[in-house]
């Protein structure tokens, strides 16, 4: 694909860092009963988060920059209609969308936010990505005075605190209805 919107460098899926069997549940878990049924997830890894929205009932619109894992979640789906993979980042993918006037029920960003220089401009897509009524889920690292070494090394540029988060979505037009800190020595 030539896109001056894709960002991915990853030469093999097994340096995705991404803890599918303890991280999964905890996901799950937090945002069952909050998902729309078309769903647009930002920076889909692997499609294991993809794979349980299918379960759950919904469409998914995968959004992944790195070639290798875009493949792994095509693998995965096949040519079915519950999951459309755009290989791009989440500028390219928000501008492909917007052409397409495609708006979302729920749009779930899990472990991506902290990766990303411009998180406002992320949260103000996201906003315009959504329907009336629809739902920004989003699972960050926080506590900046966490940061550290595996921060650094898995490309992390920060870590959130609650006021953060609120500006940001306050920034974007967007309603915090729970915010909450989960395992924080985690």
């Amino acid at each position: 694909m030539t896109s001056a919107h894709v960002v991915g460098t990853l030469a093999d899926e097994d340096k995705y860092f991404y803890n599918e069997e303890h991280g999964l549940p905890i996901i799950t878990s937090l945002f069952r009963g909050h998902l729309g049924r078309d769903v647009l997830e930002i920076g889909a890894g692997t499609g294991a988060i993809a794979e349980w929205l299918v379960r759950e009932g919904a469409h998914v619109t995968a959004v992944e920059p790195e070639p290798i894992l875009a493949r792994k979640i095509r693998a995965k789906f096949g040519d079915g209609d519950d999951v459309r993979v755009i290989e791009a980042d989440s500028v390219g993918a928000d501008a492909r969308l917007a052409a397409e006037g495609r708006t979302f029920d729920t749009v779930l960003c899990v472990s991506v936010l902290e990766h990303i220089a411009d998180d406002r401009r992320e949260f103000a897509m996201a906003a315009a990505a959504l329907r009336p009524g629809g739902r920004y889920l989003v699972f960050v690292p926080a506590m900046p005075l966490l940061y550290s070494r595996i921060d650094r090394e898995t490309g992390h540029v920060r870590r959130y605190t609650k006021r953060r988060f609120r500006d940001l979505c306050n920034g974007a037009g967007l309603e915090v209805v729970a915010l909450r800190y989960f395992e924080v020595l985690g």
